[in-house]
């Protein structure tokens, strides 16, 4: 059964989000993240659960990157959304991406 939401800005499909931040000791912590979506026309939701890496750090230095996964990087998307931060400090390190700082 259909059901007519109207327009809405909800993200469909919903992409695969890449959020990195810095942890406390200036390594890179990248998560995957399926539940996000845009809450205006300059901001998104983030939906986190309080237990991972990335909501510690973005509580302690209030900044994160987002990035949309594409086909090229799904193997990393993959393995940022199986390993944690929480049990393993060089999860950036072992995918094999480069970090490069944002620009404002």
């Amino acid at each position: 059964m259909k059901k007519q939401l109207g327009v809405k800005p909800y993200l469909f499909p919903m992409p695969v989000l890449m959020i990195a931040t810095y942890s406390e000791d200036g390594s890179v912590d990248v998560m995957n993240m399926a539940w996000g979506g845009i809450c205006a026309e300059n901001m998104v939701a983030l939906n986190l659960d309080e237990d991972h890496k990335t909501s510690e750090n973005i509580k302690r230095r209030g900044a994160f990157t987002l990035s949309i996964a594409d086909i090229p990087h799904i193997k990393e998307a993959d393995f940022f959304g199986i390993a944690t931060g929480n049990t393993m400090k060089d999860k950036f390190a072992r995918s094999g991406c480069t970090r490069a700082r944002a620009r404002s």
